[in-house]
């Protein structure tokens, strides 16, 4: 029987994570949830959400700078209730699933262990500042569904593994290593990064804390061209902000740039503007792909070594 398992670690998105964990208990046998460190009211947000729904489980705060193997990290806390068929689900904070992953799932080949996404990244707009901007309590109380409009089909990116009998996710790692088969059609889902005003500073304060931390190597896609530039050239990114030095407002967009939901309830897909999906052989089974990605590997590491220790000769 195919079980489906969720990970979620949040940060600051109280006014969403509710929201997010209760749409997807429905389609999740289980979902595991824990904190980052939260400065809002996200912990109590999750705690309201496990009192409804009982697979949803919090796992406590993990309070320690982000990085994506911090589902690594919560993955082997619940390791020992995956079993072979199950599938594990990288659930983000923003995100709402348009098809449904069980249904989509049970129909994918066997031999099939990752899936990637088509996320349709909802934005906010120069409409959409005009409105908040009229009446903040009406707009932030309207639901997202009902909020935005206007979107774009312009990422992608793997979101779910499956627990295969080479299944293989170490404890440092943000995903399970050696994914080789992967589902030839993407799951459609929505995104909500930028939802108002205060939100938006929030989480620009959270990313440009992290940037600065890992050098831009987490979080880069938040730049403006000014800073990309100066990342490439290692001058480093801008130190963390405070609330009166990020603006909101380097974040909205012309509306008339993208696809709108709101003309006919139909999702435009945009292969054009996602990265392409791995190619994989069907000829070859997913247990034997692994062994030959693995085996890449070493070679890649032995041919490695090699070069040092023939460079530490060279020196003696």
């Amino acid at each position: 029987m195919m079980r489906i398992n969720g990970i979620c670690i949040v940060k600051d998105e109280d006014d969403i994570i509710g929201d997010v964990l209760i749409d997807a208990s429905k389609w999740a046998d289980r979902i595991f949830v824990a904190d980052n460190g939260s400065k809002d009211n996200t912990v109590e947000a999750i705690l309201t959400a496990v009192k409804h729904k009982k697979n949803i489980q919090y796992l406590g705060v993990f309070d320690e700078p982000f990085t994506d193997a911090i589902r690594g990290k919560l993955f082997n806390c619940v390791s020992n209730v995956s079993e072979p068929g199950d599938w594990w689900c990288r659930l983000d904070a923003d995100e709402f699933y348009i098809d449904d992953p069980r249904d989509f799932l049970a129909r994918v080949p066997l031999d099939v262990d990752n899936v990637w996404g088509a996320s349709y990244q909802f934005y906010f707009t120069d409409i959409d500042y005009i409105k908040c901007q009229s009446d903040s309590g009406d707009f932030i109380g309207t639901p997202l569904e009902h909020r935005f409009a206007y979107y774009l089909n312009n990422w992608s990116e793997p979101r779910f593994a499956k627990h295969t009998t080479y299944f293989n996710w170490p404890i440092n790692s943000a995903w399970p290593l050696y994914m080789v088969s992967c589902a030839d059609k993407r799951i459609r889902l929505r995104t909500y990064q930028h939802r108002s005003p205060e939100q938006i500073v929030k989480r620009l304060e959270i990313r440009n804390e992290v940037l600065a931390r890992t050098d831009g190597q987490i979080f880069s896609h938040i730049l403006n061209n000014e800073q990309s530039n100066e990342l490439k050239q290692k001058i480093g990114v801008n130190e963390p902000e405070t609330s009166n030095q990020v603006d909101f407002k380097q974040v909205i967009k012309d509306h008339s740039c993208l696809d709108n939901l709101a003309s006919n309830g139909v999702y435009i897909a945009r292969e054009d503007l996602m990265p392409a999906l791995p190619t994989r052989n069907p000829m070859i089974p997913s247990s034997i792909l692994y062994h030959i990605e693995r085996s890449k590997v070493s070679v890649k590491q032995f041919a490695k070594k090699q070069l040092l220790l023939s460079q530490v000769e060279e020196n003696y």
